[in-house]
């Protein structure tokens, strides 16, 4: 159990970061 929450927080967290980087990237384009 301890194992498949640990994957389930590892890809929200990786999806949060990616939402993250996608509306700073909308913000500030290069």
């Amino acid at each position: 159990m301890k194992v498949g929450k640990c994957m389930l927080l590892l890809i929200c967290c990786q999806h949060v970061t990616r939402t993250v980087n996608n509306k700073i990237s909308h913000h500030f384009p290069k």
